[in-house]
């Protein structure tokens, strides 16, 4: 048994009048509720064998090819609006278009609302399961729910994404939940589960108290994927210790973000855990390509790594940038960067044309660990970097800190070498310090003490190699315990030792020789003692404190040409007092 109310009144609006005239089956028109109104008490238990949802208190069926079952138009609000208890605020399905579909000129595309169900739902075969459009500053699609997911799409054929959202100046998908993810959406074959776009504002956008903000997954194309113009590719925020961005691939990237203008392609931040964490099986964990003067990947963290990236076979962190930063993190008490590889690929790679391949700064700036399967050890490379600088380090009291072996090919320049070690007689509360012996050549140094025989004489062999090593060899000699005017060297043919006489018999002497290297790579590479500093680095020093200049003035070789603008800006040096 059905029955029907009439509302009184009119709205004054009349479809005949429209340009063109909308024609319809029925019209409902008030101007103190709703037009079109309609309740149920059938519960909520599926789809019936004629494919209409139960439980629906408005139902609209289309069997024009291309139709829309329901479509709604509000000039200045919601187009359509949904409010659901344990269901979905909006619910719609589709065959090939979308499951639910919304454009506003200044509201949201699609509102929905729900207690525990999903703010909006929607499900197709082969198009898109949710889309909306906006050309105002609201989402093109807005879901909100309290305990479920706030927007969820599903797609299961080949071309579409699940969620599908596009603002002009807003944000292309945003969805809150105080316990689920805000965004979920699984795509079809060669898909992305969720893709936003977005002119100004972020492309995808999610904000959840205790999940994940945004949620993606994927088993051929990426997991997430965002593109902006001017804004953020990607954003999401975690308050909790869940993860900022979140992407999983079996086969693709874990996280893809491009920004234009001058925002990162992929950009996260998280309270307690780590702003960007990316996993693949086989890609990269993480990867961005920043625009003009923008880092490839930024993340922040306050306690967690501000960027982590995992990868088996591949690398844990790739970065690469045209002008800035490759890799760019910051964390106030973690790591900055940290890239963990278990194959023959580096732990982080960061590559630029003309900035820095690598930075982090914290309490470890960067850490990376190269290692091999099986025994556990140390393999493989922890940082690779190559450019014009291919590492900078900077840390007081140690821009740097190596445990085991360093090699070295090429040459050291430093004001200072020297060693220091817990002190000898003091160990646990002491240390002892030395500088090097300098010189302006290459400088050898081989000594000994020999015992004269009864002659006076004694004879010192020298290795084999010493003539091959050395050129130009100066000989002392020092008697022990008493005088020895007459004691002298006399010289081997072809320098590879010499005789000791003229001294007293069973007397003591200690020898010394040094030569000047000119072995292959010395005579390649000859040391200069005096040169002039190219026009470029002249007015900077390497130790400005000590001439009495401000820190700006220093020239540190790692930075090369590029402090030519810094010296152009500081004007001529002071005079030395």
């Amino acid at each position: 048994m059905a029955s029907g109310q009439f509302q009184q009144g009119v709205s004054g609006f009349d479809p005949g009048q429209q340009t063109p005239p909308i024609k319809f089956g029925i019209w409902g028109d008030s101007n103190v509720g709703p037009g079109v109104l309609g309740s149920t008490d059938d519960p909520a238990a599926g789809n019936r064998a004629d494919g209409i949802e139960t439980g629906a208190g408005v139902v609209g069926v289309s069997t024009v090819a291309g139709g829309v079952g329901v479509h709604g138009i509000c000039r200045e609000g919601t187009g359509v609006l949904g409010k659901g208890g344990d269901g979905a605020g909006v619910s719609g399905m589709a065959t090939s278009g979308p499951g639910v579909a919304g454009a506003a000129a200044s509201g949201p595309g699609v509102s929905g609302v729900a207690t525990s169900g999903p703010g909006v739902a929607g499900r197709s075969a082969e198009g898109r399961g949710v889309e909306g459009r906006a050309e105002g500053e609201e989402a093109g699609v807005l879901g909100v729910s309290a305990e479920g997911i706030g927007v969820e799409g599903r797609c299961n054929g080949p071309d579409s994404p699940g969620v599908f959202g596009q603002g002009t100046t807003g944000p292309g998908v945003t969805g809150e939940s105080r316990q689920g993810p805000g965004v979920t959406g699984a795509g079809g074959p060669g898909q992305p589960g969720v893709t936003g776009r977005g002119s100004t504002g972020p492309g995808v956008s999610g904000t959840s108290d205790t999940g994940t903000g945004v949620v993606g997954r994927s088993r051929h194309d990426a997991g997430l994927f965002g593109q902006c113009e001017q804004g953020i590719g990607v954003v999401g925020e975690s308050q909790a210790s869940s993860t900022g961005v979140l992407g999983r691939s079996a086969q693709g990237v874990g996280v893809t973000g491009q920004g234009g203008g001058a925002s990162a392609g992929v950009s996260g931040s998280a309270a307690a855990g780590p702003g960007m964490a990316g996993r693949s099986g086989q890609g990269p964990g993480v990867t961005g390509t920043g625009g003009p003067g923008q880092p490839g990947v930024t993340g922040t963290g306050s306690s967690g790594p501000g960027v982590s990236g995992t990868s088996d076979t591949g690398t844990g962190v790739v970065g690469t940038s045209a002008q800035d930063a490759g890799v760019l993190g910051e964390s106030a008490q973690g790591v900055g960067v940290m890239g963990r590889s278990r194959a023959s690929s580096a732990g982080v790679l960061g590559e630029s044309a003309q900035g820095v391949g690598v930075q982090g700064s914290g309490d470890t700036g960067v850490k990376a660990i190269g290692m091999i399967t099986g025994g556990g050890t140390a393999g493989g490379v922890g940082v690779d970097a190559v450019g014009e600088t291919g590492l900078i380090a900077q840390g007081n009291p140690f821009a740097g800190v190596f445990i085991g072996l360093v090699e070295v090919n090429g040459r050291i320049l430093t004001p200072d070498i020297g060693f220091r070690i817990d002190h000898p007689l003091d160990p646990a509360n002491r240390f002892l310090a030395h500088s090097s012996v300098e010189s302006p050549e290459r400088k050898t140094v081989h000594d000994g003490t020999v015992t004269l025989d009864d002659r006076g004489e004694a004879s010192v062999a020298l290795p084999d190699w010493f003539p091959a090593l050395n050129g130009r060899p100066c000989y002392q000699l020092t008697p022990l315990d008493g005088p020895a005017p007459d004691l002298h060297v006399v010289r081997h043919d072809g320098g590879g030792g010499f005789d000791i006489r003229g001294g007293a018999p069973g007397a003591e002497v200690c020898w010394q020789v040094t030569g000047v290297r000119r072995d292959a790579w010395a005579m390649a590479n000859p040391l200069a003692a005096e040169a002039d500093k190219p026009a470029e680095q002249r007015g900077l020093f390497l130790s400005p404190e000590a001439h009495g200049e401000p820190p700006e003035r220093r020239l540190s070789a790692a930075l090369g040409s590029r402090l030519t603008t810094i010296a152009a800006g500081l004007g001529p040096a002071r005079p030395a007092s």
